[in-house]
């Protein structure tokens, strides 16, 4: 069974009962869902594992051994990875690299982390999301830590996505949550919300379960200068990611949200194709900002923007959010070979003719299926911040045409 410590038996058997017991617990206070009864049912099935937290525990060992100095090509590699699996971005990344406030932090009460996450965004005027990531300058020691908690929080999202592929108790609980939402639902997709509730749901308990299945809260109170990245947040998108990377239960739970959103997906659909040719001054862009000479603006933050039709889970939806944003950024400072503050009324035109030349008819989908699905937490940083600028941009288009 997974959460075997070395040939410590009673350790085995309490943890095998902690998170058995818990999940069986919260099966039972969700009857009412047609999922838990599918669980309920498959856990004496499950067949055992031999993913042990032995593993974890090796994987601590290699990444403390390790050297610390990262090449700035794997760092990118690692972040990409971060966002794309944990739902943070690289500034609030930034804004909490110091291994003391992160080594104090509990891994099980949320609302602990939750405190920690907003505060890094918790001033909302523009001038505070979108000054320059350059400001920040942490020293040496820093960011060692960091590039040690980024390849810690990789490796061991790795090391569990593989165990549950495999699958271990963890993979089979998925592929009974999947089954029952394909039998329930695939031939039956309507205006309904409650797959996504469902969903929410099983997440929040499987993350919980995954937490005691490999004793994660034990193992950061034992190594906090590596989990500084690995709490409740991070794993929660990192466990709803695992369960809709399954083809079937996208196209469910994205099929449901198309047809919520049918008419504003039609309205919009008329209104990109009409504006399609209109330019950077038509879209209200200042001069500073419309790139004159340049062919084609802004064409790397549109790129970016087009890769939400191709992202899965939340997490990577918000990926492709956060490099149109970083796009933008640096097109603007390459352009004028300088940094240019620059400030949210200045941001909404941009945005509005990169979602224009994006033509990305069903964008409204993809943001509500983005907000429906991530976390609290994700949606009070920088990147829920783009999110809702987006779609700010889409109820105003309108707008252009009057």
């Amino acid at each position: 069974m997974g959460g075997v410590c070395g040939n410590e038996n009673n350790d085995q058997s309490q943890m095998e009962q902690d998170w058995i017991g818990y999940l069986t617990n919260q099966c039972n206070l969700n009857r009412d869902q047609g999922w838990a009864e599918y669980i309920l049912k498959s856990i004496e099935l499950l067949k055992p594992s031999i993913d042990t937290l032995e593993d974890i525990i090796i994987l601590e060992e290699r990444i403390l051994n390790q050297q610390k100095i990262m090449d700035p090509q794997r760092k990118s590699k690692l972040l990409s990875k971060m966002l794309k699996r944990s739902g943070i971005d690289e500034e609030n990344l930034h804004s909490q690299i110091s291994k003391k406030e992160m080594g104090n932090h509990s891994l099980v009460q949320q609302s602990t982390v939750s405190s920690i996450y907003s505060s890094m965004i918790s001033n909302n005027n523009p001038s505070f999301l979108c000054q320059e990531r350059a400001q920040y300058c942490p020293n040496e020691q820093e960011k060692q830590n960091l590039n040690q908690q980024l390849e810690f929080y990789a490796s061991l999202s790795d090391t569990i996505k593989q165990h549950t592929l495999k699958p271990n108790e963890m993979g089979q609980l998925i592929q009974q949550f999947s089954s029952y939402l394909i039998e329930k639902y695939a031939s039956n997709i309507n205006q309904t919300d409650a797959p996504f509730q469902e969903s929410l749901n099983f997440t929040n308990i499987l993350c919980q379960t995954l937490i005691k299945y490999y004793n994660l809260a034990q193992r950061k109170s034992e190594q906090k200068q590596l989990y500084g990245l690995v709490n409740i947040d991070t794993l929660y998108n990192f466990t709803m990611g695992l369960i809709i990377q399954k083809p079937q239960i996208y196209e469910i739970l994205f099929q449901i949200i198309k047809n919520q959103q049918q008419a504003q997906i039609e309205m919009t659909t008329d209104l990109l194709k009409v504006l399609q040719d209109k330019d950077c001054q038509f879209c209200g862009i200042v001069p500073q900002f419309q790139l004159q000479g340049v062919a084609k603006p802004y064409m790397k933050a549109i790129v970016q923007l087009r890769k939400i039709q191709n992202a899965r889970t939340p997490a990577a939806k918000m990926r492709s959010i956060i490099e149109c944003s970083k796009s933008i950024y640096k097109t603007i400072k390459n352009y004028h070979n300088k940094n240019v503050v620059l400030q949210a009324d200045d941001l909404l035109p941009i945005l509005t003719y990169i979602v224009i030349q994006a033509q990305i008819f069903d964008l409204e989908a993809h943001l509500h299926f983005t907000e429906q699905l991530c976390s609290e937490v994700m949606r009070n940083q920088t990147c829920g911040y783009y999110l809702k600028t987006l779609q700010v941009v889409l109820i105003s288009l309108p707008c252009l045409l009057k």
